[in-house]
């Protein structure tokens, strides 16, 4: 099962890269769907007929394109034509010099390479992309497609949690008020795993020194199980006479909050629609009706 399961993984991961590619040179759109629906099924089928697992081939859909394919027909008359091959003509082919197929293959790798969009990509994009970019076609030319992807897939996952992380940040408030110990602090951002944890330590260190934090939550579209567990230490170690104060809470927030089952408490924690209202019902901001 462990090696069905990453070799279906690494088929559905190759054949949608296929259609991707596809995409770019016909500008159409793929149905994802279709795409692994009808792996699927044909994967299912074939072993029943002596045929192994097999994935969309980049090379070959993009030999087809520009030879004039418009319709998934063409794909079916590339089977019977690589059937009719293997049935009738094998013999006869058997004596094609290998050189010559190789290098039809490096016109081919050359036609669907896009060199011209690759090169305008590295002229363009960010560092992190271009990294991306090089190391996987490094990877294809060393090893393989699948170690490629493989590789690519994980190292995108990551940089991308990354400059999500990086995008998460604290801004202070024009509410806080230093004489009434009052720190206002507005949270920009994701709170998960990869940003929570800096996030309620920076919060700790502004903190110090104030007895009422209130936390502005409109802009914290995630909180995960990181974040709820750096949330819960920062409570934790808050002071005796620290209040926490939580306002404008997503949907997603409030649920995972609801689920962790953390309520109210008296001078300790509470939640509130806006900013002005939790100011207001504290004593915090006489006279305030309406937020700037």
């Amino acid at each position: 099962m462990p090696a069905a399961f990453s070799m279906a993984m690494l088929g559905a991961i190759e054949s949608l890269l296929c259609a991707v590619v596809l995409d770019g040179m016909t500008g159409k759109k793929h149905n994802s769907n279709g795409e692994l629906l009808g792996q699927g099924l044909g994967n299912i089928a074939a072993p029943f007929f002596g045929g192994i697992t097999a994935t969309a081939a980049i090379a070959r859909s993009a030999a087809n394109v520009r030879a004039g394919a418009t319709s998934p027909v063409s794909a079916i008359v590339h089977s019977l034509l690589v059937l009719l091959t293997l049935l009738v003509l094998a013999p006869v082919l058997s004596y094609l010099p290998l050189a010559a197929m190789s290098a039809l293959l490096l016109m081919v790798a050359w036609n669907m390479s896009e060199a011209a969009k690759v090169i305008e990509l590295i002229r363009s994009a960010p560092k992190d992309d271009i990294i991306v970019l090089l190391l996987c076609m490094s990877l294809t030319v060393l090893f393989d497609m699948v170690i490629a992807i493989s590789v690519g897939i994980v190292l995108a996952s990551l940089l991308f949690m990354r400059r999500i992380a990086n995008m998460t940040r604290l801004s202070e408030s024009p509410f806080t008020n230093n004489d009434k110990g009052l720190l206002v602090v507005r949270v920009n951002g994701p709170l998960f795993f990869a940003a929570a944890e800096r996030i309620f330590d920076d919060l700790k260190v502004k903190s110090a020194g104030y007895h009422t934090i209130v936390m502005q939550w409109d802009a914290v579209p995630v909180l995960d199980a990181g974040g709820l567990k750096a949330f819960r230490r920062f409570i934790d170690e808050a002071g005796v006479d620290t209040h926490i104060v939580v306002c404008d809470i997503p949907f997603q927030p409030l649920k995972t909050l609801a689920r962790a089952g953390i309520v109210p408490v008296d001078n300790k924690i509470s939640f509130f629609p806006t900013v002005t209202k939790a100011l207001i019902d504290l004593d915090l901001m006489d006279g305030v009706i309406s937020e700037p």
